[in-house]
C-alpha cells in the first residue's frame, strides 16, 4: 500500500535525484512528503526516517536555508546517536553534515571542530583512505583555511 516502507523509499530517491538536478526546492518538499508519510509509518525516530530528515536538512542547506538546516542536521544527530551509535556511519555522516552547514554559517571554529571528531571516527571505523573519510579531510582542511590555520590545512591537503 501507499504507507508501506518499500513503498516510500523510490519518493525518496526521487528528492535525492531532484537535487542533483538543481531541482532543490523540488527535492525539499519530495523530502518533506516522504518525510511525513515515514513519520506516520515508521515512527520518528525510525532510522528511515532520520535519514529522510538528514536528506531535507541537506535541501535546506542548498537552499540557503542555513539556520534551519543546522538546526535540523543537530536534531538528527541527536537522535542518530541515540538510535544507532555515535560511530555509526550514518550518525557520521549527519555531523559531518552539521559541520557544512556550521561553516555555511561562518561559524568556522565550531565547524573545524566537529570535523575533526568525524575524521577522527572515520579513520577508526572506515580507514583512512575511505571516500568519506577523505571528503572529511578536505571539509576540514577548508574551514582551518578559512580559520587562518594554512600551514595545518596544507598538511592535510597533501596527506601527510
Amino acid at each position: 500500500g501507499a504507507r508501506h516502507p518499500d513503498t516510500r523509499r523510490p519518493p525518496g530517491r526521487v528528492a535525492g535525484c531532484l537535487r542533483e538536478l538543481g531541482r532543490h526546492a523540488a527535492g525539499a518538499e519530495r523530502d518533506g512528503e516522504v518525510l511525513d508519510a515515514r513519520v506516520v509509518v515508521l515512527g520518528a525516530k525510525h532510522p528511515d526516517t532520520l535519514w529522510t530528515q538528514g536528506s531535507l536538512a541537506v535541501s535546506l542547506r542548498e537552499l540557503g536555508r542555513h539556520e534551519e538546516a543546522a538546526k535540523l542536521h543537530r536534531q538528527v544527530l541527536e537522535a542518530r546517536v541515540v538510535v544507532l551509535g555515535a560511530k555509526h556511519p550514518d550518525t557520521l555522516w549527519t555531523q559531518g553534515s552539521l559541520a557544512v552547514s556550521l561553516s555555511d554559517l561562518g561559524r568556522h571554529e565550531e565547524a573545524a571542530e566537529l570535523q575533526r571528531q568525524v575524521l577522527e571516527a572515520r579513520v577508526e571505523v572506515l580507514g583512512a583512505k575511505h571516500p568519506d573519510t577523505l571528503e572529511t579531510k578536505a571539509n576540514l582542511a577548508a574551514s582551518l583555511d578559512k580559520l587562518g590555520h594554512t600551514a595545518e590545512a596544507a598538511e592535510l591537503k597533501s596527506g601527510e
